[in-house]
């Protein structure tokens, strides 16, 4: 099975914080499979999930704000390249 790290969807919810607000957060976890939302209320930075839990936040993402923007995950996508290029690794 597929994997991904903790910082992935760290990074991808505090772009969605930081950009759209907690309200918007709290709707894209209510979007969720419930076992997925309830991982992301207690992820750990290094850990490994199943990606799983990345596509259906992806998912999630686009229910709740494509119908204000058709492209968000090319947005959320670029806002966290940038945000990754100011860190460690820049």
């Amino acid at each position: 099975m597929t994997k991904t790290k903790g910082v992935a969807l760290l990074n991808r919810i505090q772009i969605l914080k930081e950009t759209y607000g907690e309200e918007t957060f709290q709707k894209v976890l209510d979007k969720m499979k419930p076992e997925n939302s309830e991982r992301l209320r207690n992820l750990l930075f290094s850990s490994w999930y199943d990606a799983e839990i990345y596509k259906d936040l992806n998912q999630s993402i686009y229910s709740v704000l494509s119908g204000k923007y058709p492209k968000i995950n090319e947005i959320i996508g670029e806002l966290t390249a940038e945000s990754s290029l100011k860190g460690v690794y820049s």
